[in-house]
C-alpha cells in the first residue's frame, strides 16, 4: 500500500482563511516557536542552570524537540480525523480517500477521547524507555492536555489501562500497518532536517528519534499489555518529591520537568492559536534600554536627573536583582520599576492587585495613535487580567479575530511586557493543572509585586511562596510600596534575601517628589459614618442621622472631595444620601459612584471623566470603596473617611495632595477619618468595617490616629505610624508577631496543599475585587449609573 500517511493526517479543522492545519504544519509551526523560545533565551542573562549552562540547555532543548515532534501522534486516529474533514470534502478529497485506505475497517471502530494518551503509548515504543528524559518526554506529552496534575503520575498507567480494549485494537493495527508507518514516520523526520538545517538542537532531536525508533515493539507492548505487564514501555517520569513532604518544596528535578511542560505547552498552544511564543523583533535587551528610558522619563517629568537614575546607573545588575522599594505615593516607583528592569533585561511581569488601576497603569504605558507619550509601542506590552478582553475591544474596534490572538498571547504571557493582576503570576504554589505555563516563563523574567501591603496573612503567604519558586528558577523580583507592612521583613528580607531599599535612607532623599513634602493634616472623629438596622433577612445599611449635619459641614467650601468607605453597601448608601438629599439642598457638585462591582466598562469611564473633572478644577464628589487605594492617580483636595488598618489609610490619603509643588499649609485639617466610639467593651465599630479588617489592629490604628491628629504630616511620620501601629502588644503580643504567626500557619498548610484547577486557585486567591459583573450586551453605550 503507496501510502506516506504523514502527507495527509490533519492536526486543526479549516481556519478563518478556509486552510486546514495538517499534522506536519503544525509539528513545524510548534518547532519554530521552540527556536524562538530558544533565541529568546539566549537573547539575555539568565541564572537557573538549566537555561544558563550551554550543555544542559541544549539537551533541554533537544528533548522539547522530542516532546514536539511526538505530542499529536494521537490524532493518527480515524475517528479524529474524520472529523477535520468537511462533508463534501469526504467524496472527493484525494487526502480523505489515502486516509480511509489507510485506516482498517476494525481500527475505524477504535476511538481515543484523548488523543495524547495515544500520543503518550506511540512515545513508549519511538523513544529509548531506560532514559530518564524519555520518561519526562513521555510524561510531558500525556499530559500536554490531559487534565491530571503531576503529583498524580504514579496513577498515570492507570489511566492507560482505562483504555483496555481501545489499546489492544490499535496495537494490532500498528503492527499490521508497521511497514508503512516506519517509512512514513522516517520521511516525515526527513522532512523537518531538511526544514532546518542550521538548528543544531533540531537535528540532534531528529537523529536520535531515528535511532530509538522501534515499530517492532508495538508488538511487544501489545503482548506485555495483554500480559499485564506494561513495565518495560509504559514508564512515566516521577517526581523526587512531592506536596507531602516537610517542606513542601519540590526537588531541583521536578521544577526541570515542570519547566519542560509548560514550555511544551506554551510551544503547543501558541502554535495552533497562531501567536508567536515569544515576539523576536521585541526581545527586551531591545525595549529596556536604561539610557533611552531615563531620556523619557526626564522628559516627562522636566528634571535634569532623576533620583531613580541616580541609584541605579552604576549598579552591578546582580547587587539589584532582589530589592525592596519603599518609597512615597506618588513619587515614581513605577518608572523605577522599569529602569530596574533596564539594568537586566527580561520579560517584564508587573503585578497590581486592582484591575482599574491596572487598565489605568497600561494606558500611561502604551503609546497609540492619539497618544505619543505613552512609553511602549502596542507589540511590546499587553495586559492580563479576568476582564482584560474589554481593553482588547477598545483597542481593536471590534477586530475579533485580534482580540482573540491578542487574548492567547496574553494568556500565553508572549508579550515582554506584561502587566497583570497577582491571580494571573502568584498562583503557581497552589499546584493548579496547567501553573507550569506561569512557572516556566519564571527562569526569564523581571516580576514586580506593586501594592504588597493589600494582601492580606493569607494571600501573603501564597505570594510568598510562589516567591520562593520565583527565585529558586532564577527569576528577578522587586516589591514596591508606600507603607511596607513590618511583618513581611521576616519572610522577604531575612528568609527570601530580598535586600530592602528604603528611601528615607537615600542620601539625596528630599530630591524625591513627596518625600519631605507634608501634605496631610487628619482628624480623628471618635463617631460611626454608618449604622446598621436588622430586617428580616440580613441588615441595612445607612449613613448614621447624627453624622448626616457634620458631613454636609464637611463639604462645605470644598471645590472636591473623595469620600472612602469600606464595602459597596455603604458607598451606595453615602452616595445615594448625596444625590438624593445633600444635592437638593443647592449644592451644585458632580457626584461619581465607584466601586468594585460596577460593570468594567463603566468604572473605567467613570475615573476617566473624574480626572477630566479634577484638571479643570471642577466641583466633584467621588465616593469610592478601596479600590482607590491601589495606585489609581487621583489628587483631591479633601477626604472623609471611615477606620480602616493603618497601611490602608495611608494609601487612602496618597490620594489627596498629591502631585503639589508645595506643602499644605491650611491649618485646617484635609483629612477627616471616622475613627468610631470607645465603648465599655472596647472598640465599637459597625459589622461591616469589623468583617474586612482586624479588630485588634483597628483599635491599635485608631490609637495611633488620635496620637498623630492636627499635625502636618509628611511620609517619614506616615511611615512611623505604621512602625508604632505594629508593634503595639496586645496580650503579650505584638501585632507583628501576631500577623507573623498568621503567615507562618498559613505556609504550612500549603506545604500539604494543591489546587485542582486554576479556577479554584483563583477564589481561594481573590479577596480584593469583590463581585465583578462583566455583561456583553451591556457593552454598548449609556448613562446608567449602575448603583
Amino acid at each position: 500500500m503507496d501510502i506516506s500517511i504523514f502527507e495527509v493526517l490533519r492536526a486543526k479543522s479549516t481556519d478563518e482563511d478556509g486552510h486546514p492545519e495538517s499534522l506536519k504544519e503544525h509539528i513545524k509551526n510548534a518547532l519554530d516557536r521552540v527556536i524562538e523560545l530558544f533565541n529568546f533565551i539566549t537573547s539575555m542573562k539568565v541564572d537557573w542552570r538549566t537555561f544558563k549552562e550551554k550543555e544542559e540547555q541544549e539537551i533541554f532543548f533537544k528533548n522539547l524537540a522530542k516532546a514536539i515532534i511526538l505530542h499529536d501522534f494521537g490524532k493518527i486516529d480515524y475517528k479524529f480525523q474524520r472529523q477535520l474533514f468537511k462533508k463534501e470534502e469526504k467524496k472527493n478529497n484525494s487526502e480523505w480517500l489515502k486516509i480511509e485506505r489507510f485506516f482498517s475497517n476494525d481500527i475505524k471502530k477504535v476511538h481515543f477521547p484523548r488523543h495524547e494518551i495515544l500520543s503518550s503509548i506511540f512515545a513508549s515504543f519511538l523513544l529509548d524507555n531506560s532514559n530518564e528524559w524519555s520518561k519526562k518526554i513521555m510524561t510531558a506529552v500525556l499530559l500536554h492536555h490531559y487534565n491530571n496534575y503531576f503529583t498524580d503520575i504514579p496513577l498515570l498507567p492507570m489511566i492507560i489501562r482505562d483504555f483496555e480494549e481501545d489499546i489492544e485494537g490499535y496495537m494490532k493495527f500498528v503492527s499490521e500497518r508497521k511497514e508503512i508507518f516506519k517509512e512514513s514516520y522516517d520521511e516525515f523526520l526527513d522532512n523537518f532536517l531538511s526544514k532546518f538545517p542550521d538548528i543544531t538542537f533540531i537535528q540532534e532531536a531528529i537523529e536520535e528519534l531515528k535511532g530509538t525508533a522501534n515499530w517492532d515493539n508495538a508488538e511487544k507492548l501489545l503482548n506485555s499489555y495483554l500480559d499485564d505487564d506494561l513495565s518495560e514501555f509504559v514508564d512515566f517520569y516521577e517526581p523526587k518529591n512531592n506536596l507531602s513532604n516537610e517542606t513542601g518544596e519540590l526537588s531541583e528535578d521536578t521544577y526541570k520537568f515542570l519547566v519542560f511542560l509548560g514550555a511544551l505547552r506554551r510551544a503547543d498552544y501558541s502554535s495552533s492559536g497562531g501567536v508567536n511564543i515569544e515576539y523576536k523583533d521585541n526581545y527586551p535587551p531591545a525595549i529596556l534600554k536604561f539610557d533611552e528610558l531615563t531620556r523619557k522619563f526626564r522628559d516627562k517629568f522636566h528634571v535634569p536627573v532623576l533620583w531613580q537614575e541616580k541609584i541605579l546607573k552604576d549598579k552591578n545588575p546582580d547587587e539589584i536583582k532582589h530589592l525592596i522599594l519603599i518609597a512615597p505615593t506618588g513619587s515614581g516607583k513605577t518608572e523605577f520599576s522599569i529602569l530596574w528592569a533596564a539594568k537586566n533585561p527580561r520579560k517584564f511581569l508587573y503585578t497590581l492587585p486592582l484591575r482599574v488601576a491596572l487598565n489605568d497603569l497600561f494606558a500611561r504605558f502604551k503609546k497609540n495613535k492619539e497618544k505619543e507619550e505613552g512609553y511602549f509601542r502596542d507589540r511590546e506590552v499587553n495586559i492580563l487580567h479576568s476582564t482584560a478582553f474589554i481593553e482588547y475591544v477598545k483597542e481593536n474596534e471590534g477586530k475579533y479575530l485580534d482580540i482573540e490572538r491578542k487574548l492567547t498571547s496574553s494568556k500565553l504571557l508572549s508579550y515582554p511586557l506584561m502587566l497583570t493582576t497577582p491571580d494571573q503570576i502568584f498562583l503557581t504554589s497552589l499546584n493548579y493543572y496547567g501553573s507550569d505555563k506561569v512557572l516556566s516563563v519564571y527562569p526569564t523574567s523581571n516580576i514586580v509585586v506593586d501594592e504588597i501591603q493589600t494582601f492580606s496573612p493569607e494571600m501573603a503567604a501564597i505570594v510568598v511562596k510562589t516567591l520562593r519558586i520565583i527565585k529558586h528558577l532564577g527569576g528577578n523580583i522587586l516589591i514596591m510600596t508606600a507603607t511596607f507592612p513590618p511583618y513581611f521583613d521576616k519572610f522577604l528580607e531575612n528568609e527570601l534575601g530580598l535586600k530592602k531599599l528604603d528611601i528615607s535612607e537615600y542620601a539625596d532623599k528630599f530630591e524625591i517628589k513627596n518625600y519631605n513634602r507634608k501634605r496631610h493634616i487628619i482628624k480623628a472623629t471618635e463617631k460611626n459614618l454608618f449604622e446598621y438596622k436588622k430586617k428580616d433577612k440580613g441588615y441595612d445599611v445607612g449613613v448614621k442621622s447624627e453624622v448626616k449635619s457634620e458631613i454636609d459641614k464637611l463639604l462645605e467650601d470644598k471645590q472636591n472631595t473623595l469620600i472612602v468607605v469600606n464595602n459597596v453597601k455603604k458607598a451606595i448608601s453615602i452616595y445615594k444620601y448625596l444625590k438624593d438629599d445633600w444635592k437638593n439642598k443647592g449644592n451644585n457638585y458632580e457626584i461619581f459612584l465607584l466601586h468594585s462591582r460596577l460593570i468594567e466598562k463603566y468604572k473605567t469611564e467613570r475615573i476617566k471623566k473624574i480626572k477630566e473633572r479634577l484638571k479643570n478644577k471642577e466641583k466633584v464628589i467621588v465616593v469610592s470603596t478601596q479600590i482607590i487605594e491601589a495606585s489609581v492617580d487621583f489628587d483631591f483636595d479633601f477626604m472623609i473617611t471611615e477606620l480602616s488598618t493603618i497601611d490602608s489609610q495611608i494609601q487612602r490619603w496618597g490620594r489627596v495632595y498629591r502631585k503639589r509643588d508645595e506643602d499644605y499649609k491650611n491649618n485646617e485639617p484635609n483629612i477627616v477619618i471616622f475613627v468610631g466610639e470607645m465603648k465599655d467593651s472596647g472598640l465599637n465599630i459597625d459589622k461591616g468595617t469589623s468583617y474586612i479588617y482586624d479588630k485588634e489592629v483597628l483599635a491599635s490604628t485608631r490609637d495611633i490616629l488620635k496620637e498623630y491628629q492636627d499635625k502636618t504630616l509628611c511620609y517619614e511620620e506616615e511611615k512611623e505610624m505604621i512602625e508604632n501601629t505594629f508593634e503595639k502588644e496586645i496580650k503579650g503580643l505584638t501585632l507583628k508577631k501576631k500577623y507573623e504567626d498568621k503567615i507562618e500557619e498559613t505556609l504550612k498548610f500549603l506545604n500539604y496543599f494543591s489546587a485542582s484547577k486554576k479556577s479554584e486557585a483563583q477564589k481561594i486567591f481573590r479577596r480584593l475585587a469583590g463581585f465583578n459583573a462583566v455583561v456583553p450586551v451591556l457593552m454598548k453605550e449609556d448613562d446608567r449609573e449602575w448603583v
